[in-house]
């Protein structure tokens, strides 16, 4: 008899073991469902942002910032802070800057309202009377304030020598 009760204690151990591994495998599933409709949203957020500044809207430009945003850059200037000075940093850079690609864009979800977006670009202008070529990367922080608004927390460029 006692090992029968062993038996059935092995049973219940077992099936509960295997129900909980049942609902943690779908709560990965769902996380991972979520984590890319996540990505696509915030890779269209990108996308657009990048055309404000393309199109020169900087009301959008501006309006897709927090007010405390931030960029660091490589070189002079070296920290911006506010949307406002943001702003008219990004219409300085557009005066020189003819075209940018961008190049290896990844999306990392890190939680449900904090996004990194990374990418390298390489664009093209005209700085003075010479034309120039240049490389970089830059990594955004994306959080979604209130319901279902996302803005640029921050911003980090990397021009390569």
């Amino acid at each position: 008899m006692e090992t029968f009760f062993l038996a059935v204690v092995i049973l219940i151990i077992a099936i509960t073991a295997g129900m909980l591994f049942n609902v943690w495998f779908h709560q990965q599933k769902q996380i991972k469902k979520r984590d890319e409709i996540l990505k696509k949203t915030i890779a269209k957020i990108e996308e657009n942002f990048r055309n404000f500044i393309k199109e020169k809207d900087w009301d959008q430009v501006q309006n897709s910032l927090t007010e405390k945003f931030s960029i660091f850059l490589h070189g002079d200037p070296y920290l911006i802070e506010g949307n406002k000075e943001a702003r008219q940093w990004y219409e300085a850079m557009l005066k020189e800057v003819e075209t940018t690609s961008v190049h290896n864009q990844a999306v990392k979800i890190l939680t449900d309202d904090v996004a990194v977006v990374t990418f390298t670009f390489s664009s093209h202008g005209v700085r003075g009377d010479k034309p120039f070529e240049g490389t970089g990367k830059t990594t955004r922080i994306w959080q979604k304030i209130g319901d279902d608004e996302w803005k640029l927390v921050h911003e980090h460029t990397s021009y390569n020598e």
